[in-house]
């Protein structure tokens, strides 16, 4: 799990070429819920006031942001549409997003590259 986290920071933090099994996908959302709450409970241990949770939560939201762009882009890739659907998610229609993200991807090389879990289609 957490060689998924870091190679979506690393490797893929602006690759939105190819494409994103459903499996890294959920796993680098788990990791981000997983990182904002150790951050969460260590400013509430601290006994900082509740602006300080704010500001904790503005900061994960910038840093993730580009990471998980790509993801989303990536993982829409995987069910052969365009990255630009990831757009929905920032004008409210996030359920939209949803349904792509847990829909299986497509078997074999689609226009977005090969299939990440190394299937190929016999013709």
């Amino acid at each position: 799990m957490l060689k998924v986290f870091v190679e979506s920071l690393t490797k893929n933090y602006f690759n939105f070429k190819g494409r994103a099994r459903r499996k890294e996908y959920w796993l680098f959302h788990f990791s981000i819920g997983i990182f904002a709450t150790i951050l969460v409970v260590l400013v509430g241990a601290l006994g900082l006031p509740v602006e300080a949770l704010s500001a904790v939560a503005a900061v994960i939201g910038v840093v993730f942001f580009i990471p998980r762009l790509s993801i989303t882009v990536r993982r829409i890739h995987d069910i052969s549409l365009s990255g630009w659907w990831a757009l929905l998610d920032y004008i409210g229609f996030g359920f939209v997003i949803l349904i792509f993200c847990l829909t299986p991807g497509t078997v074999g090389e689609n226009k977005y590259g090969p299939d990440p879990k190394g299937i190929r289609r016999h013709n």
